[in-house]
């Protein structure tokens, strides 16, 4: 990721933007803050955006002012890319929970045509925060275990579970190990032809891809929308054999579309 945020970070200083780089402990160090205001600022410096290139991970929080650093940027009024309302939707606990009820679906999307266009894009998910469904889990994995894929609450590609590897670990987990995963109906899709880069040659072979939508929202503290949208899209592809699709861990690569 380093040079794709070089790239930002130049981009910016051609417009006169400052950019700076600091540690969760640096923040707490360096940070000064007003609560009537909500301003934060670092060294005599407000802070406008914070754009977190950590923290996604409890490993990341290497001490408790670390936890407090992070605490501190939330409830300031600089703009937080993402803030942690939106990084924690992203959590596959709550993906379980819109697909198993809808109406914490409702609370979001109000028009039931759209809430079940919505569901009807949405895998199953299966929890594990019982020793029933442990049980209930290891037993249906067993059997079919081509049809799951066990995931991790983690940010990243390289985290995952498949096939027999499932049945492996849910039996090394014990019931509070387990709660930290969950079970997911694996999304069989139908592979395109792709051309990749490796080792400096080009390669063309069977692809799945995932396109994702670049999108904003910006709010006041009473979260009164004030502007949103989108802007632009990112591709990544993968091989059709590998089960696994990050960027950075060396699965995937980033893609462009063709359109024919």
């Amino acid at each position: 990721n380093i040079f794709d945020q070089r790239h930002l970070e130049f981009g910016l200083f051609e417009r006169g933007i400052t950019v700076i780089r600091r540690t969760l402990e640096q923040v707490f160090e360096e940070h000064t803050f007003d609560p009537e205001t909500g301003k934060i600022y670092l060294k005599n410096d407000e802070i406008a955006l914070v754009y977190y290139r950590t923290g996604y991970t409890p490993d990341d929080y290497t001490s408790e002012r670390a936890w407090q650093a992070r605490e501190i940027l939330e409830f300031s009024q600089a703009i937080k890319c993402p803030s942690i309302d939106f990084f924690l939707i992203n959590f596959k606990i709550f993906q379980l929970f819109f697909t198993m009820n809808e109406e914490d679906l409702k609370r979001f999307v109000e028009d039931a045509s759209e809430r079940e266009t919505i569901r009807s894009t949405f895998a199953e998910f299966y929890p594990i925060d019982t020793s029933e469904h442990l049980s209930k889990m290891i037993k249906e994995v067993r059997k079919h275990p081509g049809k799951y894929v066990l995931k991790p609450q983690l940010e990243g590609g390289g985290h995952n579970f498949y096939g027999k590897d499932i049945l492996t670990q849910l039996e090394k987990l014990s019931v509070s190990e387990a709660k930290g995963y969950l079970l997911m109906q694996k999304i069989d899709s139908n592979p395109s032809t792709g051309f990749m880069v490796r080792d400096e040659k080009l390669i063309t072979l069977p692809v799945n891809s995932e396109m994702g939508i670049f999108g904003y929202v910006i709010s006041d503290k009473e979260e009164k929308v004030i502007k949103s949208g989108t802007g632009g899209a990112l591709l990544r592809s993968k091989s059709a054999q590998a089960n696994e699709g990050g960027i950075m861990t060396g699965f995937g690569v980033i893609d462009s579309v063709y359109l024919q």
